[in-house]
């Protein structure tokens, strides 16, 4: 029998890369590899529908699977890939006139996010409540394009009461409005140009953001998931064997792109010291430092769930144990 051809979306990532070169073939499936920013994929994909399995926001995802399990309110089915973990500390900046010099001044403030459903802000939002009280019906959210103007939320926002979210003019970025001082601090998955231009009015709220996250897994244990990866309803519910086949071909991929850092007769990535980097990462967050599956990432998830069951974000409660393809709803890795 031929294989199933598949159209796949996803960043350019080392974990991934043995899927495009031929390295991994994932049982039953020829893929037809789309390679994009993971910013453009989740707008096209939740907007489209463009391709058959992509690379997914897990905020977004979850603000759609708390809407029920009708195509036309979720679309899509996950499987428990994590392309994307990233602490999230270094990325909340403000105005430096605005005495904001604690993460607890930011309480009753003006604060910018492009997208309020994104999931990098999902979880600095999750952080300031459990560890500054800071919670999210404590700030004013303002929203729309961080460098460039326009930028509109990728899911229409239906925020819980109490909490207030409203876009800016669509003429205007968040980073000039932070360098003026009208938002007193932005979080964002990327930094605003001003702080990649030196502007002394715009510095990092955690001038140690790397001790921050340190300390911050030390005492919650969340190294914050950010993207997973989801096949369309139709296509899952057409072919239920398939969420099986791609879990065992991310995880052969990811288990290559590890072998090729832990042994490298030369190194494989651009990054001197690479060993001795990798066991300080390991010393800090153990050996299986990126685990596929459910149960090793239960914490992860029951975390982000509930920052955005507090944020407003999920129509109804979710469990875990619903977020993902059955077939591989209690797989480990």
């Amino acid at each position: 029998m031929a294989p199933l051809r598949i159209s796949l979306a996803c960043g350019d990532y080392d974990r991934v890369r043995p899927l495009r070169d031929g390295r991994v073939v994932p049982e039953g499936v020829e893929l037809d590899h789309t390679v994009m920013p993971s910013h453009r994929i989740f707008h096209e994909q939740v907007r489209f529908r463009r391709w058959d399995v992509s690379e997914m926001s897990l905020g977004s995802y979850l603000t759609l699977a708390a809407r029920g399990a009708d195509p036309a309110d979720n679309p899509f089915v996950a499987i428990p890939v994590f392309l994307s973990r990233y602490f999230r500390h270094g990325f909340i900046w403000v105005n430096t006139t605005r005495g904001v010099d604690r993460p607890e001044d930011l309480r009753g403030r003006r604060i910018g996010v492009p997208d309020y459903h994104m999931t990098a802000a999902i979880w600095m939002r999750g952080m300031l409540s459990d560890d500054h009280g800071v919670g999210a019906g404590d700030v004013h959210w303002l929203t729309g394009g961080l460098n460039k103007p326009g930028s509109t939320e990728r899911i229409e926002l239906a925020a819980a009461p109490g909490i207030r979210v409203e876009p800016i003019s669509a003429d205007r970025t968040l980073d000039e409005l932070l360098v003026a001082g009208e938002i007193d601090a932005l979080m964002a998955a990327l930094p605003p140009k001003s702080f990649v231009d030196g502007d002394p009015r715009v510095r990092r709220l955690f001038d140690d953001h790397v001790a921050a996250e340190r300390d911050y897994f030390r005492r919650r244990g969340n190294f914050p998931i950010m993207h997973c990866v989801a096949l369309k309803r139709e296509v899952h519910e057409a072919h239920p064997w398939l969420a099986g086949s791609l879990l065992a071909a991310f995880t052969e991929a990811r288990d290559l792109c590890l072998r090729d850092l832990d042994a490298p007769g030369a190194l494989p990535v651009t990054l001197p010291w690479l060993t001795d980097f990798l066991s300080e990462v390991r010393a800090v967050l153990g050996h299986d430092f990126w685990p596929y599956g459910v149960e090793p990432n239960r914490h992860d998830l029951s975390t982000l769930v509930r920052y955005c069951a507090e944020q407003g974000l999920l129509a109804r409660p979710l469990s875990v144990g619903e977020l993902f393809a059955q077939f591989t709803a209690g797989g480990t890795t």
